[in-house]
């Protein structure tokens, strides 16, 4: 594979000035992850005594050069020796040529000269998530996150497989990456019920193990509380790679409706989690506000500043508990002429009222929480007495609150 990415250019021989040429040198393959070269070359046989030792000589021209330097001696071998690994250093061009020394040490012979180009080699020093945000789906921020992760430098690596964490929980890996593209979509991080961390582990074309920075969702919780102040609480954004520039913009608008990211309710330092404020209802419809919380920190590695990166929390509506104030008496002919529910705060979404004689026997029903009972039944006013009622009211995703008990009728 490392063939068909790094060029290999072998060159007649030079003239040199290693006196002459008697014995053959050959170039084996170059391994661009050791950035080495084999040589091999054939025992010099015609001294009667052997070879005392062969000696490895190079020269190198860099690109700025239209010459090579002067050639130096690199290392010696034992003269039963015949091979030697070369460093190539890269964006180089290295000529090499071996040196045999008898055994007496008094003659000596050389080899051809070869010339190897080495172009720029370079893989990948570490990965990095610049950020991991939940994206809106079909109008609303659902559990999906996006993640946008790169190299550095923006070289390929031979394989990258993420990792996912739920909760504070263990890394799990979740898929492979494509190496040459910088986004990944998770579809099925939940983040909207917790936060959600990754790293990404990769391997190079060397087989070098690489591993990315963490990075954590924020997860925001919010509610209304019994005074109908929404509460919001976020955990932090993490990434260890982060530099400066980290603050919480609290954004706000009435669901269902687009984003105002032009002007934020509030701003927080890092080291503030929590808002407070008293909801807008937003108009007439009486809507629920729905809160998200962005954050657009700088990174920085290794002295190297990225760009501003951007991440969204989830997105949550909380909803104020229903207050219900439900009378135990009433007079028709009187100042309250109508038995009917006050809810001073939120809105119901599904309400029923139904009433009862001490029989049993239904006498009204309503599915309007503005529709009372005016103490008539067939419009035939009923006596003064006791009646029993049954209520329900449904509101959002909270649970249905159920209210039976007994009303006087007074006339």
């Amino acid at each position: 594979m490392y063939k068909a990415r790094f060029l290999l250019m072998v060159m007649v021989a030079l003239p040199s000035a290693l006196f002459s040429q008697d014995f053959d040198l050959e170039l084996g393959d170059f391994d661009p992850c050791s950035q080495t070269l084999d040589l091999s070359w054939e025992a010099f046989p015609d001294w009667p005594g052997g070879v005392d030792h062969y000696e490895v000589w190079a020269s190198v021209k860099s690109p700025a050069s239209d010459f090579p330097g002067p050639a130096a001696l690199v290392d010696s071998v034992g003269g039963n020796t015949t091979t030697f690994s070369f460093f190539a250093e890269d964006g180089r061009q290295h000529c090499l040529q071996i040196l045999a020394i008898s055994s007496e040490k008094n003659d000596t012979v050389r080899s051809n000269q070869e010339c190897l180009e080495v172009p720029i080699i370079g893989f990948p020093e570490s990965i990095i998530i610049n950020t991991a945000s939940l994206i809106p789906e079909n109008g609303a921020f659902s559990g999906m996150v996006e993640l946008i992760w790169e190299t550095q430098p923006l070289l390929p690596l031979g394989s990258a497989t993420l990792l996912r964490s739920r909760n504070g929980g263990d890394f799990e890996p979740i898929a492979q990456l494509d190496p040459t593209f910088p986004f990944y979509f998770d579809s099925l991080a939940n983040a909207h019920l917790y936060p959600v961390s990754y790293r990404i582990e990769g391997i190079d074309e060397c087989g070098n193990v690489l591993t990315s920075n963490r990075v954590t969702t924020i997860f925001l919780q919010g509610e209304v509380n019994d005074a109908g102040v929404a509460v919001l609480e976020w955990t932090p954004y993490e990434n260890e790679y982060y530099f400066d520039g980290l603050e919480y913009h609290v954004l706000t608008d009435v669901f269902p409706g687009s984003i105002d990211f032009q002007s934020p309710q509030a701003v927080y330092p890092s080291d503030v989690l929590m808002h407070t404020e008293q909801p807008d209802p937003g108009g007439p419809d009486d809507g629920t506000n729905c809160y998200t919380i962005i954050s657009e920190p700088r990174l920085e590695r290794n002295g190297f500043f990225f760009f501003n990166t951007t991440t969204f929390s989830n997105q949550v509506c909380p909803v104020a508990d229903l207050a219900v104030f439900v009378p135990n008496a009433f007079a028709p002919d009187g100042a309250n002429p109508e038995f009917r529910v006050y809810s001073p705060g939120g809105s119901a979404i599904n309400f029923s009222m139904r009433i009862f004689n001490r029989n049993g026997s239904m006498l009204f029903e309503s599915q309007d929480i503005d529709r009372g009972w005016d103490g008539t039944f067939n419009g035939k006013p009923l006596p003064s007495g006791v009646y029993v009622y049954f209520i329900e009211i449904e509101q959002g995703d909270k649970p249905v609150l159920t209210k039976k008990g007994s009303i006087v009728l007074v006339r």
